[in-house]
């Protein structure tokens, strides 16, 4: 499976924001939707997410599948690590 669009969505603003918020466990959609700021439009942004089974979205909660969330990081390895790269040089230009 082609993880692509999901690493770059998991470390978007909302994706990485979604993600924080499932840290501890599921949470009822509209929870998330208000408290990521992404309103109404949050199950659109996070679609990759979505479909590559990544995030689960049943009976109104969101929650994470840690096994496809493994596999998506492990897959994209190289994106993973230039990514890592682009934040660390940007978080040197900002300090």
């Amino acid at each position: 499976m082609d993880y692509g669009r999901a690493v770059e969505c998991l470390f978007g603003e909302t994706g990485s924001s979604v993600m924080e918020q499932l840290e501890d466990g599921p949470k009822r959609i509209a929870q998330v939707a208000e408290a990521s700021g992404a309103g109404p439009d949050l199950l659109e942004l996070i679609a990759p997410l979505l479909e590559a089974g990544v995030l689960r979205a049943e009976s109104g909660t969101l929650s994470v599948d840690r096994k496809r969330l493994d596999e998506a990081i492990e897959s994209d390895g190289a994106r993973f690590d230039g990514v890592t790269d682009g934040l660390t040089k940007m978080d040197g230009y900002l300090n």
